[in-house]
């Protein structure tokens, strides 16, 4: 096993731990921008199962982004879905679920700077 992916495996844990997550089973794959249309203009993005408790989170191999910052947003994702299903399940218009979208995405951000702030 790479270096590279040993950290990312003991990023992944740290933060499990420090958001509660543990029983989640999480993978992290690096992919190119090139090579999946959802990382054109991204760091990287989570794909949830919640019934089987399983994340995928796709890391853009080319971001600027320090992994660990990259991770820790995605799983706050993970975090906050016990908050945004039922709230997204509420608002089944395209408009509304738009808005959610970003209040979701701009609650992440804010809790990521808190926490890029501590691990500095």
């Amino acid at each position: 096993m790479s270096k590279k992916k040993l950290a990312e495996e003991w990023l992944v844990e740290k933060w499990q731990k420090i958001f509660k997550l543990q029983n989640w089973k999480i993978k992290v794959e690096l992919h190119k921008e090139y090579e999946d249309d959802e990382l054109v203009g991204n760091s990287g993005y989570v794909k949830l199962d919640v019934a089987d408790l399983t994340a995928r989170i796709v890391v853009n191999e080319n971001s600027p982004d320090p992994v660990e910052e990259i991770l820790m947003h995605e799983m706050l994702h993970i975090l906050l879905r016990d908050i945004t299903v039922p709230l997204n399940a509420l608002f089944r218009t395209q408009d509304a679920e738009d808005v959610f979208f970003c209040v979701d995405e701009l609650l992440v951000r804010r809790l990521e700077s808190a926490f890029v702030e501590v691990i500095k």
